[in-house]
């Protein structure tokens, strides 16, 4: 593997056919610091960012942040993501949320006034894979629900969302109302009605 062009590299395999994982091996991007970093990452928590002396611009996640690569490393240019998103290859996507909407309709990419990158894939993944599944805190700091009957945020998706788990339970989309599948250890159905704006039922 051409570790000065990882990508461009990757992209040579694949228009000879090969298709096989490309580890990285002895890569400057690879040296992680820490032993708990090398575990997170090793056990799928994709958040090691790297210190000023190995960033490598070419390597980069979903937001556009630089990472880094450990031994066993495989990586993919955004050109085929998106093939697999748009061809119905994801079975199930898993999405931070700002606004759900119990029609299903997700808002989270923008909040008006604030500074935002781009929608990213965001939009792709919710219109994209088979089955979404959003994860948010039930309400903002100010305490307003963020489960309504429909949107106040600029949408993402609309009808695309199948359940949404907070830190007072597991909703999913019915329409006119969400139905609560469960809640968590000590939250009452009360609890959860005081802080849904949108209809709850309970199944």
């Amino acid at each position: 593997m051409n570790l000065n062009d990882p990508i461009g590299d990757m992209l040579t395999r694949i228009r000879n056919g090969q298709r096989e994982k490309m580890p990285v091996v002895n890569s400057p991007t690879s040296k992680l610091r820490t032993n708990v970093l090398d575990v997170l990452v090793r056990e799928g928590y994709i958040r090691a960012f790297p210190f000023e002396d190995v960033v490598d611009p070419q390597i980069i996640n979903a937001g556009k942040q630089t990472v880094t690569m450990v031994e066993g490393a495989s990586i993919f240019d955004s050109a085929m993501s998106f093939a697999m998103i748009r061809g119905g290859h994801v079975d199930v996507a898993v999405l931070g949320g700002l606004e759900v909407a119990s029609t299903g309709d997700l808002a989270n990419w923008l909040v008006p006034g604030k500074m935002v990158t781009g929608m990213g894939g965001a939009m792709d993944l919710a219109n994209g894979a088979k089955r979404l599944i959003v994860l948010q805190t039930h309400a903002s700091k100010d305490g307003t629900s963020k489960l309504v009957p429909k949107l106040t945020l600029p949408a993402t998706a609309l009808d695309c969302v199948d359940r949404v788990i907070t830190e007072l339970g597991v909703f999913d989309c019915a329409g006119d109302h969400f139905v609560c599948v469960e809640r968590a250890p000590g939250v009452s159905e009360a609890d959860v009605q005081k802080a849904t704006a949108a209809q709850v039922k309970f199944g």
